[in-house]
């Protein structure tokens, strides 16, 4: 979730980030005030794309099959289309001591994305492969992170190191390239929570009446220390402030105004993602007077790929819960973010939460339960049915 204000001062910088191997999509610019395209004007660059025909919605959640995978609770997944075609496929297995996650889904223009994960106790990694129905790749992104010991990590995305220390204290250093960040965690981390009632009402999400305690600052920084080093190399560049919501709250923010990163404990207790789509809020929002999620390429591909999931005839519990919060915006619903003008949905806010979470799922190394809970399953539906959107904003996050 993230908060605007109209009197943001964010500088734009771009640091010395690697080039992945991902199409390019003739990427402009972001433009102040860009003209949103028509739902049927499509440019995209790499060929013809034909839409499915027009179907009716019906729930799948009968086409859903979970079965044991026999390690730990986790359940193997798979799920068909109403013709019977896999569109999901998650499988379990083991690797010596680690945890291994294989995420298979099919879009509905035949646009395939494959995940792999791995998490063991000092290592994680991520592969993601996104190809289009010919074999083209649209995406190709092998990220993993190593604990080397108590104060020292590294990320290595698709062959470039970031190399991570002083994680034993409060000031983190990374180093890419020969450029290397700092972040003093002591002195980001704002204790008067009263400043959150210049962002936030407290009718909607209590302020803390409390300072933080040493225990939930600890869990903070561990949090933000257990980032990617890539992550904390774009957290340097958008991020000038953490704070804390009451503890009672399931809600995060990036507040634009201050470039705050708002978490709850309760954010860090199982994984990165909470944390991670807030990051990516906030590398959105690095450019002075515009968003990259306004650039033309991510709306034009992102209105393409929600069109083919209206007409797919596909809608699971979860696919509802991602088309309410990232699509469609339904402000009755608690968790949508959708802001409205009088009775027209704010698609530009829209865009800024589907970037956000593209962000997480390409950035996350933790391995998930696909079970009914909100997070997960949305996930899932970003991955059946937003793809290409993926694909371009992993370009455009290179900041």
């Amino acid at each position: 979730m993230e908060l605007n204000n109209t009197n943001s001062n964010i500088h734009s910088a771009r640091a010395n980030m690697p080039s992945y191997n991902a199409v390019q999509i003739n990427l402009q610019k972001p433009t102040v005030n860009a003209p949103q395209p028509s739902l049927y004007d499509y440019p995209i660059s790499d060929g013809q794309l034909y839409y499915p025909p027009l179907s009716t919605t019906v729930n799948s959640d009968n086409r859903i099959k979970r079965s044991p995978s026999g390690i730990d609770d986790y359940d193997n997944y798979q799920e068909v289309d109403k013709y019977g075609n896999v569109i999901a496929d998650i499988q379990y297995s083991k690797d010596k001591d680690a945890l291994v996650q294989k995420i298979t889904t099919k879009s509905p223009d035949g646009t395939i994305l494959k995940k792999t994960l791995k998490n063991s106790a000092n290592f994680k990694s991520s592969n993601i492969v996104i190809t289009d129905k010919n074999g083209k790749i649209l995406l190709s992104k092998d990220k993993t992170y190593e604990k080397i010991d108590e104060n020292n990590a590294k990320t290595v995305i698709n062959g470039e190191t970031y190399n991570i220390s002083g994680l034993k204290g409060d000031v983190i250093k990374v180093e890419h390239n020969g450029e290397e960040i700092q972040l003093d965690l002591n002195k980001m981390l704002k204790t008067d929570v009263k400043l959150l009632q210049l962002c936030i009402s407290p009718d909607n999400y209590p302020i803390r009446d409390n300072n933080i305690t040493d225990e939930e600052k600890e869990k903070l920084f561990n949090r933000i220390k257990s980032l990617g080093g890539d992550d904390l190399f774009r957290l340097s560049k958008s991020v000038e402030h953490l704070q804390f919501l009451d503890e009672k709250s399931h809600e995060a923010f990036f507040v634009e105004h201050g470039k705050t990163l708002l978490l709850s404990p309760k954010d860090w207790e199982n994984s990165h993602m909470v944390a991670e789509h807030e990051l990516g809020h906030a590398i959105n929002h690095t450019f002075t007077h515009t968003l990259l999620s306004e650039n033309d390429s991510f709306k034009n591909i992102r209105n393409y790929e929600k069109l083919n999931f209206k007409q797919s005839g596909n809608m699971t519990n979860g696919d509802k819960l991602f088309s309410s919060k990232f699509l469609d915006g339904n402000p009755d619903l608690a968790w949508s973010d959708a802001k409205t003008n009088g009775d027209e949905i704010d698609e530009c806010n829209l865009r800024d939460e589907t970037f956000a979470e593209c962000y997480n799922n390409l950035n996350t190394m933790d391995i998930i339960h696909y079970d009914e809970e909100v997070l997960p399953m949305r996930t899932l539906s970003l991955f059946k049915y937003m793809p290409r959107t993926m694909a371009i904003t992993e370009q455009l996050s290179q900041i």
